[in-house]
């Protein structure tokens, strides 16, 4: 006798067959573009992450090359205006460092044969990678906003 959650995942896949069949023409093709756009999230949403992590990355070179130009050739700035100065490069580095899970998230593995757990993996990894996109997102935000405020200030 099979485990009772293969059991169910079986009727269900059995009871989701049946009722696919028994949709109308525009039902079904409701159903279809609700299915593409739920994979299509889930791309744009990684795609969107590798993206910015070249996006960050690029950052760090351009905010540090805009700097120079800014500081006067003969300044002596000191460790913590240094460690200042360099705050948006390091915020540039961890929202890269976080869209770089965000991309990676989703790279497990679980049954093809569960349904369930395929709903339950997608749907955790779409929300993950929306929380990381957030957060990283705002995390380079605000190394803009530091940069270009610590270029306008250095070049005053």
């Amino acid at each position: 006798m099979p485990p009772p959650s293969s059991h169910k995942s079986e009727n269900t896949t059995v009871n989701r067959a049946t009722m696919a069949s028994d949709l109308s023409p525009r039902e079904r093709a409701l159903y279809e573009t609700g299915k593409k756009m739920f994979n299509d999230s889930i791309e744009s949403g990684k795609e969107f992450c590798k993206l910015m992590v070249t996006v960050s990355m690029s950052a760090i070179p351009i905010y540090l090359y805009l700097l120079v130009f800014a500081l006067p050739d003969d300044s002596d700035l000191g460790v913590i205006r240094g460690i200042m100065l360099l705050l948006p490069a390091i915020t540039f580095l961890l929202s890269a460092i976080i869209f770089s899970i965000g991309f990676l998230l989703g790279n497990m593995h679980f049954s093809l044969d569960l349904n369930d757990d395929i709903e339950r993996i997608t749907i955790r990894t779409v929300r993950h990678r929306t929380r990381l996109i957030i957060f990283a997102s705002l995390f380079f935000a605000g190394g803009c906003l530091v940069a270009m405020a610590v270029i306008v200030k250095a070049h005053l």
